[in-house]
């Protein structure tokens, strides 16, 4: 067998080994989405919030999608025509040659683009705010002290006093929904590093997901759960790292802080218990945080209520797993506050 010949089936079977990696992967892939899928479903339905109030808002963004229906009908047999004047204005010019009618061409192209361009962005604005009230409205039912600013987010400086290690060199929040009667905060967050070549400038997604924050008083240390790595802060004198006697805890998070015993005291089994819950019923992975007398909860995924324009079961899913993030925090702040004041 010549050097050639094995070359060409050592090269074959290289690449059929990088196709079944990659089969693999796409199965592995497909099998967690379809988890995470099964999870939102499961959420939607168990809660007795959405089972009551889906058909009356669903019924109300059918009407409201009804309504911009004709517009866009309207629109789109519009631009048909368009088409065919722009096609006619061509096809005379080819046909007879005439200097006449070369400014046919721009204005058949330009003024109608204009024209609907002005429509269809009004469609969209139009959309994005009748999406925006429903939102708004399903809140207010769920709880009238949450209020829905969707251009609104956390603040970067917030943000990055939490001690996440991804690069931040692109920052953007929004679809804040907050209650300030107990502090509560909730919002999309999306982070980008940039890379710069000679190739050019690469975006890269660090992060993707949502924010949660509650107040709680009387913690006095922080403490950092999931996410990290172990060196993250192993040359941080600041920060120790703790392990519980829960397994299944330390499995889920990698735990520091800079107080050791206020840890102990806050960490017990009941809350180490409401953190394995959330993270078992989360879509993606969750880091949490609790610093200056916050709880933050990050999730990665689609748990927010960013790009859901026009999708009924996304938003009623959003609204689902916003209920059990606000009692899972409820849950830990009642646990942490009713020991701190004992």
């Amino acid at each position: 067998m010549s050097r050639d010949t094995i070359f060409i089936i050592i090269f074959i079977c290289f690449l059929l080994f990088l196709i079944i990696l990659g089969l693999i992967g796409l199965k592995e892939n497909k099998r967690e989405l379809e988890k995470n899928e099964r999870k939102k479903n499961n959420i939607v339905e168990n809660n007795e919030f959405i089972l009551a109030k889906k058909e009356k808002y669903e019924k109300i963004m059918d009407d409201n999608t009804a309504s911009l229906y004709g517009e866009r009908q309207l629109v789109k047999k519009r631009m048909i025509l368009y088409g065919i004047l722009v096609f006619v204005a061509i096809a005379l010019y080819f046909i007879f040659k005439k200097p006449i009618l070369i400014p046919l061409i721009p204005i058949t192209i330009i003024v109608p683009g204009l024209i609907f361009g002005k429509q269809l962005n009004y469609i969209f604005r139009e959309s994005s705010r009748m999406y925006n009230e429903t939102t708004a409205a399903i809140l207010k039912e769920y709880d009238n002290n949450l209020n829905y600013y969707p251009t609104d987010g956390f603040k970067r400086e917030e943000y990055n006093s939490l001690y996440f290690t991804e690069p931040c060199d692109v920052y953007r929040s929004s679809d804040l929904i907050i209650n300030l009667q107990n502090g509560f905060c909730y919002a999309d967050v999306f982070i980008e590093s940039i890379d710069h070549d000679d190739e050019g400038t690469t975006y890269n997604v660090e992060f993707d997901g949502s924010l949660a924050r509650m107040n709680i008083s009387n913690i006095g240390c922080t403490i950092i759960l999931g996410g990290l790595g172990e060196n993250s802060f192993m040359r941080n004198d600041t920060f120790k790292i703790i392990k519980f006697e829960n397994d299944n805890f330390n499995k889920m998070f990698v735990c520091f802080s800079d107080n050791e015993l206020s840890a102990y005291k806050i960490l017990t089994p009941d809350v180490m218990e409401q953190f394995i819950n959330i993270r078992n019923s989360s879509v993606g992975n969750i880091d949490i945080r609790i610093i200056n007398d916050k709880l933050y909860i990050r999730f990665k995924g689609t748990n927010g209520f960013d790009g859901l324009e026009g999708s009924k079961n996304e938003l009623f899913k959003s609204v689902a797993i916003l209920d059990h993030i606000i009692k899972t925090m409820e849950n830990v702040k009642k646990i942490i506050e009713s020991k701190n004041m004992n």
